[in-house]
């Protein structure tokens, strides 16, 4: 469960002020620190020598301002809390199976990587994904394989609180976050309702519904990739299927901060979808790689670069069909 920073905060200073009472002498105190919180810098000086009664959080706020002259500059919690993986855990998996996609994205996905191309610069194993709607870490799962079967590790992104909490029981060797994606470049808070298994965030609903805190996925990118000491930006795989929020999300994304070497993206059978995807992707630099001409559900795009060292020709999802 996550305290809330400014709860923590506060009694901090609580805290701190009533030790600096009993502890040090009773002449005019001046104590100053110079902390990180999000980001910005919080100084607080103490000069008030009288106990303070406070019987909630915002009370002991407003008499540590008045008593204390405490400067604050208190910013809305935007932190990223990532999970690290489990390294020294079992799998606790529910099925055997090999294969864990919907519809042949990790098998599409494997026969990418099996090309002489990828496997020279070491992207075939321990290689690092991005999994953005990434559910319980087992059902669907288009980077399990990769993980268990192939040495890679990453990060994924879960916005559902119930899916989340099944996804760390999977015991998963990757980093995972309980955030959904921004539609903006802010950080901001959607309504979030349990639409099945996989959920989804809406705007306004007579469903029952909890706040979920969503950030952009560059931010989430950024913090991802400096805890695990990576300098370049560069992702070996993206898979994105957030449930209708993928075109908001690509087009507030910095495209130019980051580089992935193959990325599949849902369209959900959308057809103007498909196309606007398949045109912005190829105006900064992706190509499609396999089209899914069985279910229309997903896009599959290489980087320009890959695509023409690899010499690709566009190939139909129908063609990897008895591969899995």
């Amino acid at each position: 469960m996550m305290i809330n920073n400014r709860t923590v905060f506060v009694y901090f200073m609580a805290v701190t002020y009533l030790c600096t009472h009993f502890f040090v002498t009773l002449t005019s105190l001046d104590f100053q620190t110079n902390s990180k919180l999000h980001g910005g810098k919080n100084v607080l000086n103490f000069r008030s020598k009288r106990l303070l009664n406070f019987n909630n959080e915002e009370n002991l706020l407003n008499k540590l301002k008045r008593s204390s002259r405490i400067r604050l500059d208190i910013l809305p919690n935007q932190s990223i809390q990532i999970d690290r993986p489990s390294p020294n855990k079992k799998y606790n998996l529910k099925s055997s199976s090999n294969f864990y996609s919907q519809i042949l994205q990790d098998t599409i996905l494997v026969a990418l990587l099996n090309s002489s191309y990828l496997n020279s610069i070491n992207a075939s194993h321990d290689g690092l994904f991005v999994e953005a709607g990434a559910y319980d870490g087992e059902t669907h799962s288009n980077t399990l394989y990769l993980e268990k079967n192939l040495n890679w590790t990453g990060l994924l992104i879960e916005p559902s609180a119930e899916n989340y909490k099944n996804l760390l029981a999977v015991n998963r060797r990757s980093y995972s976050v309980n955030s959904c994606l921004s539609s903006t470049n802010q950080t901001d808070i959607s309504s979030f309702i349990e639409a099945g298994p996989f959920g989804t965030t809406v705007q306004k609903s007579s469903a029952s519904t909890y706040q979920v805190k969503c950030f952009p996925l560059a931010k989430i990118l950024e913090t991802f990739l400096d805890l695990i000491g990576k300098e370049n930006k560069v992702v070996d795989y993206m898979s994105i299927d957030i449930e209708g929020n993928e075109r908001s999300v690509i087009e507030h994304f910095d495209w130019n901060r980051f580089t992935f070497k193959l990325l599949n993206i849902e369209y959900n059978q959308d057809k103007e979808l498909y196309k606007w995807i398949v045109d912005f992707m190829g105006k900064i630099g992706y190509k499609e790689t396999v089209f899914d001409d069985v279910w229309y559900q997903d896009v599959y795009l290489a980087h320009q670069s890959i695509y023409d060292k690899l010499n690709l020709n566009k190939t139909k999802v129908s063609n990897y069909k008895n591969l899995n």
